[in-house]
């Protein structure tokens, strides 16, 4: 090899990249005083999830390229067999193959045997939740019950309601919403056609405590220690409910209809992470809102 330089090939299964070609040398550092411009751009790059490696590399490859003018030409040496793709999961990152990627076409797993009341069908399904083995709860709104879906069934199990829109015992009025709450095996199911909340315990249809009036709640979630969150159509908010409140705490909104980062337009679905902080759909502001825990505003 000539300039005294000898090959490097990658071991087996590997990608080895380089900030430039084989016999350069380039300056780490950028305007920013930060990272270098391969650094600067790998970490812009890497931060997509499911990228193949060698996509990622090029893409690297041009843009450092282009803002330098051509000076800086990243190397990289490989001897993969396989596509490798890049998955962020939360804080970490980890290696994904091919064969872990989601399937292109999603297959049916409830309904699907057009609109109706029979087991094998549902109308207007709206919030569900999936259990440890993989059995589909899912709110059946316009049949005005929950249904279980089991893996790979072909029918569905009534749990609660089912018997028509109405306000007995064993009846459901416009469900919108449901959570499973581990602690004291029950569901918490929100009535939007009632304007109320209600928990069944171990499906027992005949004896379930109404824990909320009043209120047009469509989504529901809970947190780790067990605190119910619901979210509020009319008054554009979300309240957080800990067993005995009167009233809820307010956690995001409630500064009246609008589209100010501290406000709310008809607030539906409500999902709370491990840092109590809350994914908000906005629905008449057409938007995801995020609020973390305290915040005045999303």
């Amino acid at each position: 090899m000539k300039q005294g330089l000898s090959p490097m090939n990658a071991p087996s299964e590997t990608v080895i990249a380089f900030s430039c070609a084989p016999g350069e040398a380039t300056l780490d550092e950028t305007g920013n005083n930060r990272n270098g411009i391969f650094t600067e751009k790998l970490l812009k790059h890497i931060a997509i999830p499911n990228k193949d490696i060698e996509e990622v590399l090029k893409l690297v490859s041009r843009d450092v390229k282009l803002q330098t003018g051509g000076y800086q030409k990243p190397y990289r040496t490989s001897s993969l067999t396989e596509d490798v793709f890049l998955a962020t999961n939360h804080s970490q990152e980890q290696i994904q193959t091919r064969k872990d990627q989601y399937q292109q076409f999603g297959i049916t797993v409830a309904g699907g045997n057009r609109y109706g009341q029979e087991l094998n069908q549902l109308s207007q399904p709206q919030g569900m939740f999936i259990d440890n083995d993989k059995s589909i709860y899912i709110v059946d709104q316009w049949n005005h019950r929950i249904v279980k879906w089991k893996l790979n069934s072909k029918t569905g199990q009534i749990i609660a309601g089912g018997n028509g829109n109405g306000n007995q015992n064993n009846q459901l009025n416009c469900p919108t919403d449901i959570i499973f709450d581990k602690e004291n095996n029950s569901f918490t199911i929100s009535e939007l056609g009632h304007r109320r909340v209600v928990r069944y315990f171990d499906q027992n249809q005949t004896n379930q405590p109404i824990i909320i009036l009043n209120i047009n709640c469509w989504g529901l979630t809970i947190d780790r220690n067990g605190f119910i969150y619901l979210s509020d159509l009319e008054n554009h908010e979300v309240r957080r409910w800990k067993q005995g409140d009167k009233n809820g705490e307010l956690v995001a909104g409630g500064n009246g209809q609008g589209d100010h980062l501290n406000q709310l337009n008809q607030p539906t679905y409500i999902f709370i992470d491990d840092d109590y902080s809350l994914y908000i759909s906005d629905r008449n502001n057409h938007r995801v809102m995020k609020w973390k825990k305290d915040a005045k505003e999303g």
